[in-house]
C-alpha cells in the first residue's frame, strides 16, 4: 500500500544520509513491493536486494564486498542479495547463486 511505499522510502533515504553509503551512485529505486527494496546503481548493471530494512547494516556489508565481486565477477551478475544476516548472495549471469564473504 502506498503509506508502507513510503515509509520504505523514508527508512531507506534517512540510512544514507546518516551512513557513509551516502557516495553510492544511485540510478532506480524499486520499492514495488515495500518489504523487498531494489536499488540499482549507476555504475552496476544487476540490482541490490535490500529486503524491507536494516539498510544501514546491509549497505555497509555491500560497500565491504563491492571489491571482492569486482574481483570475481566483474559485472556479470544477475543480482546480489543483501537481505540475509551476514551473507551476501550473488547470482552470476552464467551460473549458479553463490556466497561470498570478504576473506
Amino acid at each position: 500500500n502506498e503509506a508502507d511505499f513510503i515509509a520504505a522510502l523514508r527508512r531507506f533515504r534517512s540510512t544514507l544520509e546518516e551512513t557513509s553509503s551516502a557516495n553510492l551512485l544511485l540510478h532506480v529505486i524499486d520499492a514495488a513491493n515495500p518489504q523487498n527494496l531494489a536499488l540499482y546503481l549507476e555504475d552496476r548493471p544487476y540490482p541490490l536486494y535490500l529486503g524491507g530494512g536494516g539498510f544501514e547494516e546491509k549497505l555497509d556489508r555491500f560497500q565491504l564486498m563491492d571489491h571482492v565481486l569486482q574481483e570475481r565477477h566483474a559485472k556479470d551478475l544477475q543480482y546480489v542479495d543483501l537481505r540475509f544476516r551476514d551473507r551476501v548472495i550473488v547470482k552470476p549471469a552464467s551460473g549458479r547463486n553463490t556466497e561470498e564473504s570478504a576473506d
